[in-house]
């Protein structure tokens, strides 16, 4: 953010004050009647120092500036700061009064022997010569005027380059943001394939795994169908052990009877034998 320039303070002409290259009053243009100031007033603050063309002092709140013509001169009473346009303006008042000063002066000159086709020659060069000067003054002027839009055109493509300078600045900043978003992105991108991959490997083997349960889980049923099979022929040979353990039984209980019976049965063979 560029800061506000601050404006200058507008002058405001006042008075004129003319006096001759001696430094003596010769007359006075009061620019504002309700200005006061006499040119006493100036005398004192200009004091015994010569004062160069141009030169400001102050006379309280208002400023004394001199300029320059070629035999006389202005001392310009203002408030504020004398600008191109004032100077411009006084320069020309002067160069007018100066024409007028130097008629008056000629007329009071004791004159030779009047000649008028050279007067009037004289008059029309020196009438000539003012409206030069005031044309002069005039395209001086102009030229000031020219030079301030100028420096104005000038500050204002200086602030337009920088405006161009700090966008530039910016474009480069937001290129190289870019550019690091790009490759963050790329990381981003390299990142989520290694995060596919592994979750494809994890599914892979999941899959895996989840046909390997799948058989593990049928060869349980098998097992647990083969074990229930295993149980019935279990029981079945537990069914025919007992039961032949019960005929072992039987048939051993049977001999038993028919060992006894043999042995009862032997006596009564002998003693038929012996009978006579």
């Amino acid at each position: 953010m560029t800061p506000q320039s601050s404006k200058p303070v507008k002058a405001t002409l006042l008075k004129l004050f003319i006096v001759n290259n001696e430094g003596e009053y010769a007359g006075e243009y009061a620019v504002d009647e309700d200005c006061t100031v006499e040119f006493d007033e100036c005398l004192k603050v200009m004091g015994d120092s010569p004062m160069e063309d141009g030169q400001t002092i102050f006379l309280g709140d208002m400023r004394v500036t001199m300029l320059f013509g070629t035999n006389f001169n202005l001392v310009a009473v203002s408030k504020g700061p004398l600008g191109i346009q004032e100077i411009t303006w006084a320069k020309a008042t002067l160069t007018t009064t100066e024409a007028v000063f130097t008629r008056v002066l000629e007329e009071r000159r004791p004159q030779p022997a009047k000649n008028p086709n050279l007067e009037s020659e004289l008059r029309a060069v020196k009438g000539k010569l003012s409206i030069a000067e005031s044309k002069l003054e005039i395209e001086k002027s102009k030229a000031a005027r020219e030079t301030r839009t100028l420096m104005e055109q000038m500050k204002a493509l200086q602030l337009q380059a920088s405006r161009v300078d700090d966008m530039e600045k910016q474009l480069a900043a937001a290129a190289n943001k870019e550019q690091m978003l790009r490759r963050e992105m790329q990381s981003r991108k390299e990142t989520a394939r290694g995060i596919e991959m592994t979750i494809s490997k994890a599914m892979e083997r999941e899959e895996a795994l989840r046909r390997q349960f799948e058989s593990i889980k049928a060869e349980n049923e098998s097992l647990k169908s083969m074990a229930a099979r295993i149980e019935e022929t279990r029981r079945q040979v537990e069914g025919k052990m007992e039961m032949i353990n019960r005929k072992a039984m039987e048939l051993l209980e049977r001999e038993d009877r028919l060992k006894e019976k043999e042995q009862n049965a032997r006596p009564l063979s002998v003693q038929s034998m012996v009978r006579p």
